[in-house]
């Protein structure tokens, strides 16, 4: 899992202004999918149909630094 956080957060520069992201935030369900499973598992909520909510998951996910989400899992363990 921490393989697929470092993949996600190899698209910081996928979209270049905030406008971009809250479209593909919209359309993208394979976008809200991966946005859900991560935070799940490392934010460690449940992200719904609120746009605000995705936004805010993938801001997170996007600041979450690695060795705090092998430490986030560590826990669950």
């Amino acid at each position: 899992m921490i393989e697929k956080l470092k993949t996600f957060q190899t698209k910081r520069t996928r979209y270049s202004n905030i406008h971009e992201l809250a479209q593909s935030l919209i359309a993208d369900e394979n976008l809200k999918r991966e946005l859900e499973e991560l935070s799940r598992v490392f934010l460690h909520k449940t992200v719904s149909g609120c746009k605000n909510c995705y936004h805010d998951a993938y801001i997170q996910l996007m600041n979450l630094k690695i060795e705090d989400a092998l430490k986030k899992m560590d826990v669950e363990s």
